[in-house]
């Protein structure tokens, strides 16, 4: 329990430029550490898939599920709902190159 209590609500990459974070950011705020306290990287939803602002990461999201991977210059959405599609999206990263496979 104490190993989950630890870890961090999301992981920056800054070397190769990705932020993992289960729902998004709010692409308005840049301070993350805010977001988390308020809970926006854990709900948001259309503020942040349908901002237009260039985000400074390549956000990795889930909570969101869509049919095939949403991919787009600074976010890439992974949940394609396995509960009831029985499928998972999985990323492969190399460096700044990713790969999706559905499986």
């Amino acid at each position: 329990i104490a190993f989950l209590k630890a870890l961090r609500p999301y992981y920056l990459d800054k070397k190769n430029g990705y932020l993992f974070v289960h729902a998004g950011i709010d692409p308005e705020s840049k301070d993350l550490e805010r977001q988390v306290k308020k809970g926006t990287v854990y709900w948001i939803r259309d503020k942040f898939i349908l901002s237009k602002k260039r985000l400074p990461y390549k956000v990795v999201f889930g909570h969101t599920p869509f049919f095939e991977p949403f991919v787009k210059k600074d976010k890439i959405g992974l949940d394609c709902g396995i509960y009831r599609t029985g499928y998972i999206n999985l990323m492969r990263i190399d460096g700044r190159n990713f790969e999706i496979f559905k499986l």
